[in-house]
């Protein structure tokens, strides 16, 4: 899919724990990219890798009950996960996500903003992880 392919999900604004249609908060985002690419067909999670999720003892594909996971450096194909951290060390608790949609642009959303679309290189000094999911 094309970055042109979520274009009904910019501007779509920023609701804590919302899901879609109408407002997401980060994560919610997440899901419903994934849910477009067809890697999580019947996923209804909404925050749980932000909520919790620690880097010592949680996994992510735990949390979100998908085994097919690695993790990378950078994303290299659309689905990819982002996952910051408040100050961006690796013992911080997890504060954000975002997705990889293709050609190293990555869709968001914020309080401030909404759902919105960045170069990969904006949040590369925050990333700590991320998860690229496997056919």
């Amino acid at each position: 899919m094309s970055a042109e392919s979520y274009d009904d999900l910019i501007g779509k604004p920023y609701r804590p724990y919302a899901t879609g249609p109408n407002e997401f908060d980060c994560w919610g985002l997440c899901v419903e990219v994934l849910k477009r690419l067809g890697i999580f067909e019947h996923l209804d999670l909404a925050g749980e890798v932000l909520r919790g999720y620690s880097p010592e003892t949680d996994d992510p594909a735990d949390l979100i009950g998908e085994p097919n996971y690695n993790y990378t450096n950078e994303p290299r194909k659309p689905g990819d996960i982002l996952i910051l951290r408040g100050d961006g060390s690796e013992g911080s608790r997890a504060t954000h996500a975002a997705i990889h949609i293709g050609r190293r642009t990555i869709m968001q959303c914020t309080k401030a903003i909404g759902v919105h679309c960045v170069p990969y290189r904006v949040l590369e000094p925050y990333t700590v992880e991320i998860i690229s999911w496997t056919d």
